[in-house]
Formats: C-alpha cells, structure tokens, sequence
C-alpha cells in the first residue's frame, strides 16, 4: 500500500490506518505502553494511539513511556498540522527535505520524487571515517534522516522540531526488564509468526531466553559461511531450546545480488553486507511479521567503556575523549581519496564534538557518557537496516532501547565484565542454555566457581594479546587472531561488474583520487563504494 498524503510519502511499509473525528493516523510496526495492559490487547491500539495524538498536540505526551517499534504519521484535521516520529531507538526513521517540506519513509523515493541530484562530499567523509553517517544526513543533498530523540511537525509550510525530554542516560530505569520487553512485543504480536536471530555470542542468546520464558517458539536464523564456529553453537542452542533453526550460506550469490541488496534496503546500507540481510527476511517462513535481534548487547558488557583502555580508573574522562573513542577517526591514511573529501575529514572531529557537545556533557556518569555516545553510533547505523526490513517484517531490537540501557546506570563498569548481564538474564529466564559455550569459549554460567575459572582464563587471553602487541611493535612474528568474515562477501563483489561500474563512478565525481587503483582500496570499503557509486547513478537516471 502506498499513501500520499500531500508531499508526504509513505510507500516502504505497509501501515495501519486509524480515523477519528479529528486525527487520521497511519501506524508503520507496533506502539504501546508496558504500564498499559489495555494497550497491549487486540483492539487496545486504536484507543492509545488517539491518547497519544491528543498529548502531542497538547505539548503533553510523555515519550518515556511510549514503548514499542514504530514508526507514526498523525494528521491533525482540526488545527491543519502534521506530527510524525519513530520509537525512541530510532529503528525506523523519516526522510526529509525542509526546503520542499516533503517527508517520506523512503531515502530513494524521496531522492527521486524532489529531484535531488547532489552529493553530500560532508556525509561521503563520515561514511569513510566511522562507517556511518553520524549526524542524520544522507549521501544525497538535502535530505536528512529524522532524530528519534524529537518529534516533528508540519505547520504553515514549516517542519518543526521538538524535544521528546527523553531522559538522560545517568538516570537509572527501573521500570521494567529484558523479559518484559519482549514478552510486550510477543503479546502484542500473538498469533503471528515469530523469528530470532542466533550466534554464537550472547546477545542474541539473551533475547531466545526471554522469548521462550513468555511461551513462545520462534524459528531461529544465522547466516555464516562454512567454518562459521557460530554455526555449530548455534545447532546446539536451537537443539535444546526446541526450536527450529534456520542455516543459510553466505557463499550462495544470485544474479544481481548487489542489485537486489541495494534496492531493498532503500540505498542507505552496505549492499554487499546488506544481502545477508536480505536472505535472512526472504528465508523464514512466509508470514512471519516479528524478527528479534541482539543488536546493541554491547552496551551490558563494557565494549564502549573500558576502565583500563581509556583510564577511567584514574582520571574522569572528557566528551572529547569519549567521542574520539567511541567514534575514531580512521581516514587519514587513505591516500586514494580525492582532495575534496580528505579535506572534509580534517574537520569531522570538530564537527561531531560540536553535534554531541551538549547532549552528552548532561551526564555525569562515565558509564553513562560511553553509552550515550556509543548509542548515537549504533543508531546511526542499524536504522538503515531495520528501517527496510519494515517492508516485510518488524525487526525488535531491545537491548538497543535507551531505557533499557539506563537500567545498568548504576552499575560499576568492573562488573559488566565477562557478560555478566546476559548470563543473569539467560539463568534467570531459560538456564538450560548458560552451559552453552559462546564463540569466544566461555559459558553463560553464573556458577561462582566456574565463573572465577573463567575470568583467570580470560586474564591469559589478554596478556597473550599484549605479548602478540609486543611483538608486533618489535618487528617479531606473532599471530593474528582477527577473523574477518566479511572479507570473503567483499571479495565476491569485487568480481562483479557493479564494482567495476561504481569505482569508476567514485573516481568520476571525485570521491576516488583519479590515481586511485583497485587494489589501493581495502576490502572493506568495498560496500561503501558501491552503495555511494550506486546511488550517484540513481541521480542520474531518475532524480
């Protein structure tokens, strides 16, 4: 279904439809409030979703507790303003142009109904230093992504921006807990197919635990090419958890899978690493409206903050050191972009510490600052994908929830070493999986003793990298434990003729150095080549 509302297009979902006397509103996933029982019922929707389009109006919503994954249009017919938003992780997101007041769910839709045909160089240097567009732009001119921390309006030919008041990270969330997140979104979605992601890691493992806890079966999906070590474990999970799983090799490419990749998620991601997502929709069993994924574990296990990495247990760390951790900045070697982009990147630390400046310096918790900053990363990211996944299917995301994450604000970052989090979660909701080995050969066992074994273990696993950092720093041999999995999909594009087709398209608009040769440019920037290459040709051709 396609709705055109004025400028507004809404085409890459399909949306549910509410109208009352003064509001129509067109609802893209679920919404609700875990406080609400009556939200949660079949036909409680309707009722909330009206009480809400009165708050807003009203300047009295109370976005802390609008729960759910959503993404909501609301014309207001009384007063002739237009409200739309997403959920507070941001999964799925607005595309917008304020100089046309035009919005849309769709990046490409948008790019060729307002005739954009400009290159954004500032968002092409962010993609190439952090892997992402951290500060809502897009690769096309004048169109931006909106901000799950606002909501926005349309009046008199005018887009609005308003605070949700979202609370900050230092402020601890006691409301409600990993199960009862998704046992909402389980309930809210009865009757309907269910699927979850596995691995080998815990993330995901937390979130099968909670799901089985509330009753439910879903059928379970990874993708990994052979040798994957995730893909045994994973057998071993679906085996006692008696669900079934899924298992889809990487390996296997059709005709046109860049292509298709692209197309689907809406020339906004990766395509190459994107067709891994675009096989796992295509292959569970047709209908299933609701996939659960453990994107953003790593905010319960100190991977943003590290007390002796960025010595925290010594000194209180600033914004600036936190953003430059957090974010990096990786573009300076890469002799084969063109000037005009170089000379962009030499501003981008600057430019993201005046961007996150005043929303992370509120917090007064280093924990929380680490967090905070990592969650602006993250989100920046996996809205590109589960923004397009919206076509077929819900894709929930919990841990990724900033209430969620608040819900360890008070937690010493010693503490949430070695998975704590999740292992109490997997024990408190389904034990039978804490046995389980993990990909990195630890268990999920809250049992004191083994747990002490195993942090003695992992102490030797980090003195074995600080000797192999030794070594390599002296010139000696030592051994390289990284496993890049993606290289060998990045391989398999470069035989493609859409990377021969987008690389010189790069080097054409000046995004490559016109010296540039194909084997200068790693294999990791493969995909955002062809995602900026392809995308350059769809201006062309239709925008």
């Amino acid at each position: 279904m396609i709705l055109k509302i004025g400028e507004i297009d809404l085409c890459i979902s399909e949306y549910k439809e509410y109208h009352t006397e003064r509001f129509d509103m067109y609802l893209s996933g679920d919404i609700y409030n875990l406080d609400d029982k009556e939200s949660l019922e079949p036909g409680g929707e309707a009722k909330y979703l009206e009480s809400i389009a009165k708050a807003i109006t009203n300047q009295e919503a109370d976005f802390e507790r609008i729960y759910g994954y959503y993404r909501l249009f609301i014309v207001d017919k009384e007063i002739s303003s237009q409200y739309f938003f997403s959920d507070n992780l941001g999964s799925q997101r607005f595309y917008m142009n304020e100089n046309t007041i035009s919005v849309s769910d769709s990046f490409l839709s948008l790019m060729k109904g307002i005739g954009v045909d400009k290159i954004d160089r500032n968002a092409i240097a962010q993609l190439f230093a952090w892997g992402t567009i951290a500060d809502g732009k897009t690769i096309a001119k004048g169109i931006t992504k909106t901000d799950s921390d606002y909501y926005y309006e349309i009046k008199d030919k005018t887009i609005i921006k308003h605070s949700k008041g979202l609370k900050r990270f230092c402020d601890k969330y006691t409301g409600h807990n990993l199960y009862d997140f998704v046992a909402a979104e389980c309930r809210v979605n009865k009757g309907n197919l269910i699927g979850a992601r596995v691995t080998g890691g815990n993330d995901s493992r937390a979130i099968l635990a909670s799901i089985l806890k509330s009753g439910n079966k879903p059928e379970t999906i990874i993708t990994g090419h052979a040798g994957n070590p995730d893909i045994p474990i994973s057998k071993k999970i679906a085996d006692i958890a008696g669900v079934d799983l899924v298992i889809l090799d990487s390996d296997e490419h059709e005709n046109g899978w860049i292509e298709k990749s692209y197309d689907f998620f809406d020339g906004c991601f990766d395509p190459v690493l994107a067709y891994r997502q675009l096989q796992t929709v295509r292959s569970l069993k047709a209908g299933t409206r609701l996939l659960f994924g453990g994107v953003g574990g790593e905010f319960y296990k100190n991977y943003y903050i590290n007390p002796f990495r960025d010595k925290i247990i010594f000194q209180k760390a600033s914004v600036r050191d936190v953003v430059n951790k957090v974010f990096g900045h990786n573009t300076g070697c890469y002799a084969w972009l063109s000037d005009s982009i170089l000379q962009q990147t030499k501003g981008l630390e600057k430019q993201i510490l005046e961007l996150f400046q005043d929303k992370l310096e509120v917090e007064d918790d280093q924990l929380a600052l680490f967090n905070h900053a990592g969650f602006y990363r993250l989100r920046s990211t996996f809205s590109d994908i589960t923004n397009s996944i919206t076509r077929d299917m819900i894709q929930a995301d919990p841990l990724v929830d900033p209430r969620l994450i608040r819900s360890i604000a008070d937690k010493n970052p010693f503490f949430l070493a070695m998975a704590i989090w999740q292992r109490r979660q997997i024990h408190r909701d389904y034990p039978a999986l804490s046995e389980i080995e993990t990909d990195q050969g630890y268990s999920m066992t809250v049992n004191p003793i083994k747990l002490t074994y195993e942090r003695i273990k992992k102490g030797f696993f980090w003195a074995s990298r600080v000797t192999a950092r030794v070594r390599r720093t002296l010139g000696l041999k030592w051994k390289d434990i990284t496993q890049n999995y993606w290289d060998v999909d990045y391989a398999a594009a470069r035989q493609t003729d859409a990377w021969l087709k987008c690389f010189q398209i790069c080097k054409d608009y000046e995004i490559l150095s016109k010296k540039a040769k194909e084997d200068d440019i790693p294999l990791a920037c493969t995909g955002i080549i062809i995602l900026l290459g392809m995308n350059i040709e769809g201006m062309k051709n239709g925008a």
